[in-house]
Order: C-alpha cells, then sequence, then structure tokens
C-alpha cells in the first residue's frame, strides 16, 4: 500500500513544548529525591525510611518514562500526521510512546504510596483521616494497576496498539470499556488529590499556632492542587482526540498531561520531607530558613534555630512536629513551676513539677511575663 509523502517533516508540531516541559518536571522531581535523599542521611538517625525508598523508585521509573518519550520525540512524536513518514516512522514513534506508559503509570503509583505513608505521619492522631488515606489510595493504586494491564491487553497481538497495519488484529477489550475505566481511574485520582490538599488545611487552620505559620503551611499544601488539575486535564484529553483523523497529533496534549502529572506527584511528595533541610548548617539554606521563618512567623524562626542547635532530630521527628496533639505521651496534667523567684499567677495549677523521685513530664507550656518584660512563670 501506498503512501503519500510527508507534508512538511521539518515541523516538528508539539514535540519542543512536551520536551521541554516534561524534562523541566522530571529535573525538579529528581533534585527533590536526590535533596531528600540526601536530607535524611544528614539529619535525624541517617536512616531512609520506606516512604523516602518508594519516592526513590519511583523518581527512577519517572526518569525512564522520560527518556522512552524523548526517545519517541527523536521519531516524530508531537508532530501532524501529515508530516510523518508512514508507516515507519508512525509506527516506530507510537511503539515508543506505549513502551514508556508502564514505567510512567507505576511512577504515578509509588509516588502516590508514598505521599500517603507521609500524610498518615503527619496527621495519623485523626484516625478517621488516617484510614480515608489509606483507603483512598488503596483504591487509586489498584485501579491505576488494572488500568495499566487492561490498556495492553485489548488487542491480541499487543503490537496491534502502535502498529495499525497489522494483517489480523484481534480486539480484547471494548473501547467504551476502555475509556470508562480511563475516567473512573482519573476520577479517583482527581478526588484523592483534591482530598489530600482540602483536608489537611481543615485540620492545619485549626492548629493552635501564629496566623502566619498558618498561612504559610496553608499555602505550601496547596501545591496540590497542581497535580489535581493534571489528573483531570490528562482524563479529558486522553479519550475522543486520539483516534481522530490527526490522532498522534492530539494525543501528545494526553501524553504531556500524563507526564506532567506523573512527575508533579513526585516533585510535590518531597516538599514535607525536605523541611529538615533548613537545619543543616550550610549558609544558602540558613537565609532562605530566615525567609521562610519571616513568612511563617518568629515562632518558627525560633523552632528552626533551636533544632538547628544540636544538629540532630530523631527519626520521624520532622514529620510530627506540625500536630500539637500530646496524644502519645499521654495526657497533660496541669502543671506550673517557679522562675526567677517569681510566683505562679492565680490561675496556675499548685501541683509540683517533681513528684517522689520522678519528673513530672509537661509537653505544652506557656510563658507569662509581668509589667517589666520578665518572665515571671510558666504554666501548662
Amino acid at each position: 500500500m501506498e503512501f503519500p509523502p510527508p507534508r512538511n517533516p521539518n515541523d516538528l508540531g508539539r514535540g519542543p513544548l512536551v520536551m521541554g516541559l516534561t524534562w523541566t518536571f522530571t529535573g525538579l522531581a529528581i533534585i527533590t529525591t536526590v535533596l531528600r535523599m540526601f536530607v535524611r542521611r544528614k539529619v535525624g538517625t541517617r536512616k531512609l525510611g520506606p516512604d523516602d525508598w518508594i519516592m526513590f523508585a519511583a523518581m527512577l521509573l519517572q526518569l525512564v518514562n522520560q527518556i522512552l518519550i524523548s526517545i519517541a520525540f527523536r521519531y516524530g512524536m508531537g508532530k501532524h500526521l501529515a508530516d510523518l513518514y508512514i508507516p515507519d516512522q508512525l509506527v516506530t514513534m507510537s511503539m515508543w510512546e506505549w513502551l514508556a506508559v508502564p514505567p510512567g503509570s507505576a511512577a504515578a503509583i509509588l509516588a502516590r504510596i508514598s505521599i500517603c505513608i507521609v500524610l498518615v505521619r503527619l496527621f495519623g492522631i485523626y484516625k478517621w483521616f488516617k484510614w480515608f488515606t489509606i483507603i483512598l489510595t488503596t483504591l487509586g493504586v489498584t485501579m491505576g494497576a488494572i488500568l495499566a494491564i487492561c490498556i495492553f491487553a485489548q488487542f491480541e497481538p499487543a503490537e496491534g496498539l502502535w502498529n495499525p497495519f497489522l494483517p489480523s488484529i484481534a480486539t480484547r477489550l471494548d473501547t467504551h470499556v476502555l475509556q470508562d475505566l480511563q475516567f473512573f481511574g482519573q476520577a479517583l485520582y482527581a478526588l484523592a488529590d483534591l482530598a489530600f490538599v482540602v483536608i489537611p488545611i481543615g485540620i492545619i487552620w485549626r492548629l493552635n499556632m501564629d496566623l502566619k505559620r498558618r498561612l504559610g503551611l496553608v499555602l505550601l499544601m496547596t501545591a496540590g492542587l497542581f497535580i489535581c488539575a493534571m489528573s483531570i486535564l490528562k482524563g479529558v484529553s486522553a479519550i475522543p482526540n486520539t483516534n481522530g483523523e490527526d490522532g498522534p497529533y492530539a494525543g501528545t496534549l494526553s501524553l504531556l498531561w500524563a507526564t506532567l502529572e506523573q512527575a508533579s506527584v513526585v516533585l510535590i511528595g518531597n516538599v514535607a520531607p525536605l523541611r529538615p533541610i533548613f537545619k543543616l548548617d550550610i549558609p544558602v539554606f540558613r537565609t532562605i530558613a530566615d525567609s521562610v521563618a519571616s513568612l511563617l512567623g518568629r515562632g518558627s524562626q525560633a523552632d528552626t534555630r533551636g533544632s538547628g542547635a544540636t544538629g540532630k532530630v530523631s527519626g520521624y521527628r520532622n514529620y510530627h512536629d506540625i500536630e500539637l496533639g500530646t496524644h502519645k505521651l499521654g495526657k497533660v496534667s496541669d502543671v506550673s513551676h517557679i522562675v526567677n523567684g517569681h510566683s505562679p499567677s492565680a490561675n496556675s495549677s499548685a501541683k509540683s513539677l517533681v513528684e517522689g523521685n520522678k519528673v513530672r513530664r509537661t509537653d505544652a507550656f506557656t510563658v507569662v511575663y509581668d509589667g517589666s518584660g520578665r518572665p515571671s512563670g510558666t504554666q501548662v
């Protein structure tokens, strides 16, 4: 069968746009993941948790996905159908695009598992949110795995995905069924991404901390809305246009949103674990820490410097400092003691911090100042 020559083979179409955006986000994902591993080794007990290793694996898979997409670009990804050499260039380009799907899907799945572990650590005090996060993540991961399997099982042989010129191709799965699975899977991802932003913001807003600090934490959490937007755009652009007259060119948008979503999940999933980077005794990090502290309030600046004095934090302690509850330590008693020879106020408890040969555990306190501006006592 004869095919017309390419109309304009030098027109790269959307290819350069896709390459520029996807490599930028993938590069940022790689940088933040490497920094995350470095920080966890330098700050704390020098132990890497399962969430760190899972995110590292997600980053490697995203890199593989990006390399395969780059090979597809070399063979014409992003071009109009009329600008491709048919069938050779079209088949080769499509093959590399489809081969990029498994590592990309796996990267998104693993990154979301890592984020789930971090969220459970941060907000695990709320049992309902803990199980909500676990269940929703499990559903999303399961749906993503099923969808990846169905995509490659829809034709016999699987080569029919990228080579429509085979003499015999059997359809195993109805196209509409696959479309419904794609819509449902992306809707589930978008719901999870939205819930994992909105619910923690509600929890943070009720914490007993300075308003500026709360606003700063809320601003950081809203970065997750970008992932939600990518999930929605991926689902909207994936289905109706890829089988049209200019399918390869139209399908480039779906590939773009999918790759940006995968890289963004890895990138934004590294934000919370990177917080201890400001505890490192590096001038540039100290400058950034001071700037962030001024945004979040002086209290956070004091905390950062106070923690930096020791140079180490224990294990996953940095994940827990966002929550002011002391449920793991037992109920805090109403205790006060004398500071600088001043007596506690009338509203303070008369209980002593020392009881027998034991010291009473105090995890929350307030410093009360007298008229001279000197501390007169502490109370819980």
